[in-house]
């Protein structure tokens, strides 16, 4: 009966990981409710100053962003520098000299 109790351990397994789910769910919906009820409950003294908290928040996430591309950019730059002065230094361009109407 090795195959039906490879079944039954498999089941197991299966029914502990969703009864872990389950809690995990539960917990955070839980605390949703909480948050929610937490808000509703709240003066409106309490609402203005969760308001400004996230929008604090906000800034900074939107503050982190625009470093990260500000920091991008000037890698972009340096690295279009870098090659403009590795071009420099390779002799004259072929093309240099040449009118383009008598060619």
């Amino acid at each position: 009966m090795g195959f039906l109790d490879s079944l039954k351990a498999w089941f197991r397994t299966e029914s502990e990981e969703a009864r872990q789910i389950g809690r995990e769910t539960k917990s955070r919906l839980e605390a949703d409710l909480d948050r929610r009820e937490a808000e509703l409950s709240a003066t409106p003294a309490e609402k203005l100053d969760s308001i400004r908290d996230r929008i604090a928040e906000d800034d900074a996430t939107f503050g982190e962003l625009r470093d990260e591309i500000e920091r991008r950019a000037a890698g972009a730059d340096a690295t279009a520098e870098v090659a403009d002065l590795a071009g420099e230094g390779d002799g004259p361009d072929p093309g240099e000299g040449i009118d383009p109407t008598t060619a």
